[in-house]
């Protein structure tokens, strides 16, 4: 075990499975006779100890200034010991095997934590971190929202690919402008009315979702995200007057409608609708004609059509991009060249 000296921190590395001990080191759990050292400042403000094969996390407290440690793409089980980095700012324990969350309660200026990718079943332990801005959990063996009362500045919540089925106990979370629940169980749009204030992103790409609702209270949203779902109607969209972006894409969608109010939408994202006319686009979404920019509709049978390029430029003449191709895009050429400024901001 290499001990570590008052101003430098000293890590083996042999590839094999690595342990952060009480000594201020970390140990090798081999007898491999070629070893990497991996050497800390006790006064870095950055710790980075991806991918080390990690087993298990010590004494850290040496680290006086550590703002951001990094600790992905490890082998850590369990956060063992208590975490005493109070000036810690961003922890990152993404892809692990860690089954809980716990050992945090000295890191009351954390405003970033990454738990994606672990094997997290429940939201606990959380109450210390009141100033925590954006929290990582995608991934995990969630089934309930829960543990997140005093969060009270959280901006970011993604809970994307867990288990949840339904939208709860968010009402503590008034600043949250962005809520990812994607690839979860979730049936119904509900208790979304204590974010009225400042959510702008909904993410709630494949759920179980068959009804657009729940939604009037969130008039702030600029970003509404219901791909791959089992909505049969475009609906109770009439409130979100600052929507900017909709994926609607791979429903099951019979008309469209319901749009004309949505005066700022930039981007709609509507593939695989059916009964899809130019007429029908004219109809719809002339009202939104000076705002819409971006539009898809593959998988239509308007877009099995010849020209069906030339028919939707026709009624939307604004647009700027059509099935992720820009309007200047002509088939079959591979070798046209973009207008001047085509990679600039404006088509990003």
């Amino acid at each position: 075990m290499e001990s570590l000296d008052p101003n430098q921190s000293t890590a083996t590395n042999d590839n094999d499975h690595l342990t952060i001990d009480e000594q201020q080191s970390l140990q090798v759990e081999d007898d491999s006779e070629e070893r990497e050292e991996i050497e800390f400042n006790e006064n870095a403000e950055e710790i980075d100890l991806v991918h080390q094969r990690l087993t298990e996390i010590g004494d850290l407290s040496f680290f006086k200034c550590a703002k951001v440690l990094d600790l992905r793409w490890n082998l850590l089980t369990k956060i063992g010991v208590l975490l005493n980095i109070p000036t810690l700012t961003e922890l990152i324990l993404y892809d692990n095997q860690i089954k809980k969350i716990e050992n945090l309660d000295l890191l009351v200026n954390l405003k970033y934590l990454d738990l994606c990718y672990n094997r997290i079943e429940k939201v606990e332990n959380l109450d210390s971190l009141e100033k925590l801005e954006k929290l990582y959990l995608c991934n995990n063996k969630i089934s309930k929202i829960e543990g997140l009362e005093n969060l009270k500045n959280l901006k970011i919540l993604e809970f994307g690919d867990n288990r949840i089925i339904k939208i709860e106990n968010l009402e503590n979370l008034t600043s949250l402008e962005e809520l990812h629940l994607g690839a979860n169980q979730i049936r119904i749009i509900e208790n979304l009315d204590c974010l009225s204030s400042n959510l702008k992103l909904l993410d709630l790409i494949s759920n179980a979702i068959t009804k657009i609702q729940g939604l009037e209270s969130v008039i702030n949203l600029e970003t509404l995200s219901l791909a791959q779902n089992g909505i049969s109607r475009i609906e109770n969209l009439d409130s979100l007057i600052n929507l900017r972006v909709l994926d609607l894409n791979d429903n099951i969608i019979n008309e469209l409608e319901g749009l004309k109010s949505l005066k700022k939408l930039n981007k709609l994202w509507i593939r695989k609708i059916k009964n899809l006319t130019p007429t029908k686009l004219s109809t719809e979404l002339s009202s939104l004609s000076s705002s819409l920019e971006h539009l898809v509709i593959e998988g239509t049978e308007l877009s099995k059509e010849k020209n069906y390029r030339e028919q939707i430029f026709a009624v939307l003449p604004n647009l700027q991009q059509l099935d992720s191709y820009p309007i200047w895009w002509k088939s079959g050429d591979p070798w046209q060249i973009g207008p001047n400024g085509f990679f600039g901001d404006k088509y990003d």
